[in-house]
């Protein structure tokens, strides 16, 4: 008998909304290692973590998905700010549901690294 496989395994709700509180630190991250030059545990790894959201997002195979994704976690703008910007091109509801595709995808991403 056969067992089926994931390449890359689902994700679970609490892991989805571990990546975005991850992905809405990530301005913040950032700016904390630009602005420093230490070895301490905290900068470690908030260098670390800001490789791999950086990787993750950069995976996302939906070219909107991670325009919309860099747009609202990578550049550090507001959720309506990001709604705003893309509504020209695709509905409101459009841009929701593309910005938790995104979210989804790099969480996958993360979860496979790490197991």
């Amino acid at each position: 008998m056969f067992e089926q496989l994931e390449l890359f395994p689902s994700v679970t709700d609490i892991e989805v909304r571990f990546t975005k509180k991850l992905l809405e630190s990530y301005k913040k991250m950032r700016l904390l290692v630009n602005g420093t030059e230490n070895t301490t545990p905290k900068y470690l790894e908030a260098s670390r973590l800001i490789g791999q959201v950086e990787q993750a997002v950069g995976l996302i195979l939906d070219d909107e998905a991670k325009r919309i994704v860099e747009f609202r976690f990578l550049k550090g703008n507001t959720h309506k700010a990001t709604v705003l910007f893309f509504s020209g091109m695709m509905s409101d509801s459009t841009v929701d549901r593309k910005l938790n595709k995104g979210i989804e995808s790099v969480a996958e991403t993360l979860k496979f690294w790490h197991e």
